[in-house]
């Protein structure tokens, strides 16, 4: 018996490290996520960051421009295009060429220059808007501004494409794109950074519920393990007391569990061989209910029923996995609970059961019903009847949400026929038992329904009333 106790603690502690490795590794991959999502958040923040540099850059270099068209940065539009009409054919040429050969300072050649710079600044303002452009596509939530932006990229190139056959003639109209397409980066950035700060504030709500899931993962962990450690470390069904003693002519037994166990009248048992250490899956040979509780270890029990070839002897092993000495086990049901094969729910049966075995329901999900919840003290998911092909949404989603919340708190599933053969429960019955118990008072002939039974004074010659024997002759009666 040591070595047998010491194997179940060695198991126990076995799964126990198994259960610590299994809750670090998904809070280490919780935390994985978390960790894969903040650097993603900071990677986008830099781009956008860049992005916003970028244009900024940009819109400095356009108030360059102004500057070396000899226009104060901030002038605005309409006094750049007076001082043009005014000084077109004489400061243009004069000032702004006078840096170049006589032969350069032609109305041309100047033109020209401001070309190349444009066609400069239009380089540096492309870039800008690629990398604003790699910034939203990497956050993958601005598809639309980005359509936007190619559209608009794309309407700017072959205007540029006009502009280059017929720009001696069009400068005007070329400033006013430049300064179009300038007030739109703006707009632009403006929508962009607008965007960005959606996005971080998401993906802050994403960190943060990833944060809660984590602490629950945690508090759920902690309560779990602290209700293994409140519970035996055994990891296998072993019984929870024996027989002492069987009397088969009055079809009672008596168990070595009473009053300091919590037992309480009407607790069902299966009985299993004495030499049974581990009752999952074995074949029970009786199942007996408790009657009478009557000392502090012992209690009588009636036979429900058992094999007349393998009665119940002393020594015999109990088990049932509703009730644990000292402690209450805790249950969750599922799917109709339908115990005699009607495909009817016999719900308040099942209630009755478990409650009357000292056990308690913590929450049922039978069709449309859903009451109570799983929690970390839940022993058992007792399965009935699943929801078929034909079932409403409310069924199937009641029973996919109490397994789901099984799972996570590692709950252990069994059948409905499963825990009704375990705690030895059997449904009443009219039929007489057959035994050492039966007398024959109990075999007498009945009329049929709605039958008097009738005396016809013909009595057989052959039967002869048995007398007792003579106490003087010893002579038999016959």
């Amino acid at each position: 018996m040591a070595d047998r106790q010491s194997q179940g603690l060695q198991i126990a502690l076995i799964a126990a490290v198994m259960l610590d490795i299994v809750f670090g590794v998904a809070a280490y991959l919780m935390w994985r996520q978390y960790d894969e999502a903040r650097n993603s958040a900071v990677d986008s923040s830099k781009k956008a960051s860049e992005a916003q540099q970028a244009a900024s850059a940009a819109q400095a270099d356009a108030a360059k421009l102004k500057e070396w068209m000899g226009f104060a940065s901030t002038e605005s539009v309409d006094s750049i295009g007076k001082t043009k009409d005014d000084e077109m054919n004489n400061i243009y040429v004069n000032v702004f060429g006078a840096g170049y050969p006589q032969a350069d300072r032609v109305y041309r050649k100047v033109l020209r220059t401001f070309y190349d710079t444009i066609l400069q600044k239009d380089t540096s303002i492309a870039d800008a808007q690629q990398k604003r452009q790699e910034a939203e596509t990497e956050r993958n939530t601005l598809r639309a501004d980005v359509a936007k932006v190619k559209a608009a990229e794309e309407a700017n190139t072959k205007l540029k494409e006009e502009e280059r056959d017929k720009y001696k003639t069009d400068f005007d109209k070329e400033k006013n794109v430049l300064m179009k397409d300038q007030r739109r980066l703006v707009a632009e950035k403006a929508e962009a950074q607008k965007n960005a700060d959606a996005e971080a504030a998401r993906l802050q709500g994403d960190i943060s519920a990833r944060d809660s899931q984590l602490t629950d993962i945690r508090r759920i962990a902690a309560e779990r393990t602290h209700a293994l450690e409140e519970k035996t470390k055994e990891t296998f069904e072993v019984p929870l007391g024996k027989v002492i003693s069987v009397n088969q002519a009055a079809g009672t037994v008596y168990i070595n569990l009473g009053e300091a166990d919590a037992l309480h009248r009407l607790t069902t048992f299966a009985v299993y061989d004495a030499k049974t250490t581990d009752v999952s899956g074995k074949t029970k040979k009786a199942s007996i209910e408790v009657t009478k509780v009557l000392d502090s270890h012992m209690a009588e029990a009636r036979i429900l029923d058992d094999k007349y070839g393998d009665p119940i002897i002393t020594g015999d092993v109990i088990y049932t996995p509703i009730w644990k000495p000292g402690q209450q086990r805790h249950f969750a049901l599922a799917g109709i609970m339908d115990i005699n094969g009607d495909n009817k729910s016999e719900l308040d049966l099942v209630r009755r059961l478990i409650t009357m075995n000292g056990g308690v329901v913590d929450a049922v999900a039978e069709g449309d019903m859903k009451s109570g919840a799983i929690t970390a003290k839940t022993d058992y998911l007792v399965i009935g009847i699943r929801p078929g092909e034909f079932a409403s949404p409310t069924a199937l989603k009641n029973f996919t949400d109490i397994q789901t919340a099984a799972s996570r708190f590692i709950v252990k599933q069994i059948d409905l026929k499963d825990l009704l053969a375990q705690m030895g429960w059997k449904p009443e019955t009219n039929l007489q038992r057959f035994g050492p118990g039966a007398t024959s008072a109990d075999f007498k002939p009945q009329p049929r329904p709605g039958a008097q039974p009738l005396n016809t004074g013909n009595v057989s010659p052959l039967f002869k009333p048995r007398q007792p024997r003579s106490a003087t002759t010893g002579a038999s009666p016959y």
